[in-house]
């Protein structure tokens, strides 16, 4: 297997206004044949959402969808009862087993989301969104990784 670097400008790319987005793999409006996926891996976005915007009430199902927040905050709520206000260097994850509903909205959010398909649909949805110590810092810039900190789950 090779790995091929692409850089920031060879994304999909939207700006909506209130959200401007990079995808990683086809998605919406954006068809590129040789990215559709790696493996289970099948979405992987930046987003950059206007403050007071954000995704209204929306279904998925069978899904594991996680997010991190590398500056602002992200409010979720979802149809489980979970309601969180996620902010920079926090991580959720939700399990979409066989369909939630959920809604996500902005306070000058960056950040990256991704979707793993579970290829079944038996499964039970969940959320989680765990609190690390230190690991405030971690930063995506174009193609590069760079994580910052020592920080691990409490």
């Amino acid at each position: 297997m090779t790995i091929k670097i692409r850089k920031s400008l060879e994304r999909g790319h939207a700006n909506h206004g209130w959200l401007n987005t990079f995808h990683s793999f086809s998605f919406a409006d954006y068809y590129a044949p040789k990215f559709n996926g790696f493996r289970s891996l099948r979405v992987l976005n930046e987003d950059f959402i206007a403050e007071g915007q954000g995704f209204p009430t929306h279904p998925h199902s069978n899904y594991e969808i996680f997010s991190y927040v590398a500056k602002g905050a992200i409010a979720h709520k979802d149809s489980m009862g979970n309601k969180e206000i996620c902010k920079r260097g926090d991580v959720q994850f939700t399990s979409a087993g066989t369909g939630i509903m959920h809604s996500e909205f902005s306070e000058r959010g960056h950040g990256n989301h991704g979707w793993l398909n579970t290829f079944h649909s038996f499964s039970f949805a969940d959320y989680y969104a765990p609190k690390f110590n230190g690991f405030r810092s971690l930063r995506v810039l174009n193609e590069d990784f760079i994580a910052e900190g020592q920080g691990f789950p409490t």
